[in-house]
């Protein structure tokens, strides 16, 4: 009679070693690979995240700057730095202009200090912004003097930053992490006094708050439906 010979079924321990030695090898060679090419898409998925917020960044200033219908002025200051008795300068970071409806406006991407929001001398309530984001701030000019003099806002009451109303144009969360830095300028041969009908506007985004490793950067005009006269007064005033 023959015996039956049974198979035998699975692996034995040298085999079980040998089999995941040469996975480890194929799995390290494989994340090797990997690695590298998931970088590299996740940095260009990033820029291309820049690149749609410069853009959309670009598009909000070129829309503000339709109703800059007035006085025109840049101040080259730090951080938001305190405006008042501040003079203007060719380029700079804070950019000022009176609008369609008579406003005086800031623009810029550098925060702004605690600062009362006030109507018709009653306050409204605080806004403080952090650098980074484009912020809007809002203020009722008032004349000075005489009719060739610059016209003037209340930057500061009693001590304190104050303005009619602000505004941070986009949430938080629509940079992605990122921070902004804008530096505007005036067109090459436009002086005090002179007419502007457009302004140089670079723009920088970046990964830190600290703004120092650059991200993406985008340089724009933004055209001014009406003429502006650039004036180097000061019109920042306190009360």
């Amino acid at each position: 009679m023959k015996k039956i010979r049974r198979r035998r079924e699975g692996m034995t321990l040298v085999e079980l070693i040998v089999s995941l030695a040469l996975l480890s090898i194929l799995m390290v060679m494989v994340v090797g690979v990997v690695s590298p090419a998931a970088k590299t898409f996740a940095r260009m998925q990033q820029l291309q995240f820049a690149q749609l917020v410069l853009d959309n960044v670009e598009d909000e200033i070129k829309s503000q700057l339709q109703d800059a219908a007035g006085n025109i002025k840049i101040y080259n200051v730090s951080n938001g730095g305190n405006l008042v008795s501040a003079p203007g300068s060719d380029n700079g970071a804070v950019l000022e202009y009176v609008n369609t409806e008579s406003y005086v406006v800031l623009m810029s991407a550098d925060g702004c200090e605690e600062t009362t929001l006030m109507q018709s001398g009653q306050v409204m309530g605080t806004e403080s912004a952090a650098s980074g984001r484009l912020l809007l701030r809002y203020y009722w000019q008032k004349a000075a003097g005489s009719e060739t003099e610059a016209y003037k806002y209340n930057y500061k009451e009693g001590g304190k930053f104050v303005a009619r109303a602000a505004q941070q144009v986009f949430a938080d969360k629509y940079y992605m992490g990122s921070y902004l830095k804008l530096t505007f300028s005036f067109p090459n041969g436009v002086g005090e006094k002179d007419e502007a009908d457009y302004i140089n506007v670079h723009a920088e985004l970046y990964r830190d708050a600290g703004r120092s490793e650059l991200l993406a950067s985008e340089d724009f005009i933004a055209d001014l439906r009406y003429k502006a006269t650039r004036i180097d007064d000061v019109t920042a005033a306190e009360e």
